[in-house]
Formats: C-alpha cells, structure tokens, sequence
C-alpha cells in the first residue's frame, strides 16, 4: 500500500483483489479503514486469547478431579 501526496489531498493506493488495478482512496477514509480493521483484528485476537484461556482452565480441572480421584481410592 503506497501513499500518494497529491498536493494538498493525500491519496492512497490499494490494491483490488486478484487483479493489480489499482483504486484511489481518500487518505482520510484510507486511515479510518485501517484503523476498523486493526480494532477488528485485536477483537478477534482477543476473543482467541479468551477462549485458550478458558481451554486451559478446562484441562487444569480436569486434571486436578482426576488425581483427587486417585488418591481417594488409595
């Protein structure tokens, strides 16, 4: 993704798809698209880091119910 100053409005080229056309985008907007995109990115990285922990959790349980297990039948 290349910035382009044109003057006094900035512009920024990006990239379509598969193809190599190119489409101007208003710096501005530009900017405020990334800016969704990387809110959207540490959501999700979020979410995934939620969802191991409580994965992590599940196992730690397990393991702890299996070994009180054992000991109660020694």
């Amino acid at each position: 993704m290349s910035i382009l100053y044109n003057g006094s409005i900035k512009y920024r080229y990006q990239s379509q798809g598969k193809h190599n056309s190119r489409k101007q985008v208003h710096f501005g907007d530009a900017l405020k698209e990334e800016e969704e995109k990387k809110k959207k990115k540490k959501k999700k990285k979020k979410k995934k880091k939620k969802k191991k922990k409580k994965k992590k959790k599940k196992k730690k349980e397990k393991k702890r119910r299996r070994r009180r297990k054992e000991r109660s039948r020694e």
